[in-house]
């Protein structure tokens, strides 16, 4: 009974000191929650989407295979270009015009690989799958026009799926942040208030 009562006289201590910091944490955690949900709905989402084109050889060819790696790194350089875009279907394109596809487009190629990855973001998923596949198929045109299909099997290894979950805005992250950074931003402020409500004496004492 004692111990309670002791514990009880602590926490009402501890109230008493701190009361307004826990306060002022919550009301601005609150904010900073209701915050980080209004920026994330606000913002437009963006998704991202991801193919590959293969560049295999026929047959066990030590120069064969570095020719089929130097024809997917020049493909690879050229894809986000708006000459490489513009050889797109108006309805791959999405009604975008070539210059917005190409600051849409990343793409590298493997090393030692014999493929490129053709990255696409947008803020339409569907969109994106389909300018993905649309640069694969101009790339494997491309790739077989330069070369043919003699040596070389060309392809690309799978259609770019349409993305269910945007990259960005990340409310997983985002929303927990906010949270956070608002309590620490509402303890700060707690103290503060704390510290000018004290008597001078108090304060330098």
């Amino acid at each position: 009974m004692i111990r309670e009562v002791l514990t009880m006289s602590r926490l009402k201590v501890l109230w008493t000191e701190y009361g307004v910091v826990v306060i002022f944490a919550i009301v601005a955690g609150s904010a900073g929650l209701l915050a980080a949900l209004i920026v994330s709905l606000w913002q437009q989402p963006q998704f991202r989407v991801t193919t590959s084109v293969s560049m295999r050889t026929m047959e066990v060819d030590l120069g064969v295979a570095e020719a089929a790696d130097r024809l997917a790194n020049n493909v690879a350089n050229w894809i986000p270009s708006e000459t490489f875009a513009a050889q797109l279907t108006d309805t791959e394109a999405g009604g975008l015009d070539p210059i917005a596809i190409a600051k849409r487009t990343k793409s590298r190629a493997l090393p030692k690989q014999m493929r490129l990855i053709i990255e696409v973001e947008d803020h339409s998923a569907e969109r994106a799958a389909s300018l993905a596949n649309g640069l694969a198929r101009v790339s494997v045109e491309s790739a077989i026009g330069s070369v043919g299909s003699d040596t070389l099997e060309i392809s690309q290894i799978s259609p770019a799926q349409i993305p269910l979950m945007p990259i960005s805005p990340r409310m997983v992250i985002v929303l927990p942040a906010g949270l956070i950074l608002g309590m620490i931003l509402g303890m700060v402020l707690g103290f503060l208030y704390r510290w000018l409500q004290e008597p001078l004496g108090a304060q330098t004492r």
